[in-house]
């Protein structure tokens, strides 16, 4: 099956789009619930130093409160999820059936019977997963990094403005230097490739080797081939240790 349009895929979910829409409030609740255990964490700090006045217990009671409604939320998303694809795959099942009943029968013996099952089976598992797993895994990432700069905000914007800053620069050190490391790994697996290579053929031709006396060749084409892999190594060695040591420049103004 060829990749399918988001849009194709969309007007399939018509049956199930109440629990497309109980799915994004469920992934809101939980990214609520997350800004409000973090609010809980630094309530915690703060009446430790005593510059809360809010009692433990309030507390204690508020973050029972957020993990009771966060495993609610955890439990529909779950819910909403499986029914949603379940729907979806009924729908697209009985489709292709009514379509394979409908159609040319000629054409449609021209494919084996095991196409058939693929697209019924694995073809939809994939695209009844789409729209679910954009939800769950793009919609609430940009939700959860909406939320957390919105929490870094409320304690320190000038910690926030420096990360911010400080991102695009590491992506940019990290563009610079990630091709060039994986340039040196390249190499490097071709070089062990080609001393691999070598192994093999001397110890298919060891009898050659021995009645021309020619091991010594061969021990220096191995030396040779290991020094160049070496080589390799060292130099790739060298180039992600400065992509590490650019990375580590960062964190104490990231973290």
């Amino acid at each position: 099956m060829k990749n399918p349009p988001l849009r194709w895929i969309w007007k399939k979910t018509s049956g199930s789009r109440i629990l497309l829409f109980f799915l994004l409030v469920s992934n809101l609740g939980i990214a609520a619930a997350n800004l409000g255990m973090t609010m809980v964490l630094k309530a915690f700090t703060d009446i430790a130093t005593n510059s809360l006045n809010v009692t433990i217990a309030n507390t204690v009671v508020f973050a029972t409160v957020i993990v009771v409604l966060e495993g609610l939320f955890l439990t529909l998303r779950g819910l909403c999820t499986r029914l949603a694809k379940a729907r979806m795959e009924r729908r697209l099942r009985v489709e292709t059936v009514h379509c394979l009943a409908q159609g040319d029968l000629r054409e449609e013996q021209k494919t084996h019977s095991a196409d058939w099952m693929t697209r019924l089976t694995g073809d939809v598992e994939t695209v009844t997963a789409c729209i679910p797993t954009l939800i769950n895994t793009v919609f609430n990432g940009c939700l959860m990094a909406v939320l957390a700069l919105i929490v870094m905000f409320m304690l320190s914007w000038k910690l926030t403005v420096a990360i911010l800053i400080a991102i695009p620069l590491l992506i940019g050190i990290v563009s610079v230097f990630s091709p060039k490391l994986q340039k040196r790994i390249a190499r490097e697996k071709k070089d062990e490739d080609v001393s691999r290579s070598l192994m093999q053929d001397v110890l298919d031709n060891i009898l050659l080797l021995q009645a021309f006396q020619a091991q010594r060749r061969a021990e220096e084409n191995l030396i040779s081939s290991r020094r160049k892999s070496i080589r390799q190594l060292v130099q790739s060695a060298l180039w992600k240790g400065c992509l590490i040591f650019s990375t580590i420049l960062w964190e104490p103004l990231c973290f």
